[in-house]
């Protein structure tokens, strides 16, 4: 279907498709599709004040070629996705995690700073304090979700995104991703409820 998505944050963003994005049902679960090229979700007048955000996304990756982008600021500060199957947030060249083909995955990027970013993966922090050592967009613009007006778009699913202007604590992250772990299972058995311990019970 066509039907663009509604932000049911007290912003009330203007989301609109672009390319082929679509909605479409995965396994029973309501999701937004991309076809890896020039798919993308606008957001309109996006405000970003200052360097402490966080970017969180439910997503399923159908192949991994290049670039595959969950959110681009418009000018790739950031640009948040994977680089083949490494976990990245462009223009760093750290890999922070390996993400398969075919399995969803909870994946949060939290900035406390430009020099103090988090990166989690299905409720695990996977980095602490890493130095992106670049200026984060800010002000107001149109961002990007799932891609951009490039073939830097990812061939996948996005299940849930959401965006904070602060950085999520890792108590906040393993809260949403316990909350809604249940629905993406039944497509990835190997996903599980995560204690505080880090610890995985099926």
């Amino acid at each position: 279907a066509t039907e663009a998505p509604l932000d049911l944050s007290p912003a009330r963003y203007n989301l609109t498709l672009h390319g082929g994005a679509n909605f479409e049902h995965k396994d029973g679960i309501g999701t937004y599709y991309f076809d890896g090229s020039d798919d993308h979700i606008n957001i309109t007048d996006f405000v970003v004040t200052d360097t402490s955000n966080t970017y969180e996304v439910w997503h399923w990756s159908n192949s991994q070629n290049g670039w595959e982008t969950f959110w681009d600021s418009g000018n790739e500060r950031p640009l948040l996705g994977l680089n083949g199957n490494n976990l990245r947030a462009y223009p760093s060249n750290t890999n922070f995690a390996t993400i398969d083909t075919g399995k969803w995955y909870h994946i949060v990027f939290a900035f406390a700073s430009d020099t103090d970013l988090d990166v989690y993966v299905n409720g695990k922090r996977v980095t602490e304090a890493h130095n992106w050592g670049n200026n984060q967009r800010t002000g107001t613009f149109t961002a990007w979700l799932g891609g951009d007006t490039t073939a830097e778009t990812t061939n996948g699913y996005i299940g849930v995104a959401r965006a904070y202007t602060r950085q999520l604590t890792p108590a906040e992250v393993l809260q949403n991703y316990n909350a809604e772990v249940s629905r993406f299972a039944v497509a990835t058995p190997s996903l599980g409820m995560v204690h505080l311990d880090g610890n995985v019970g099926i």
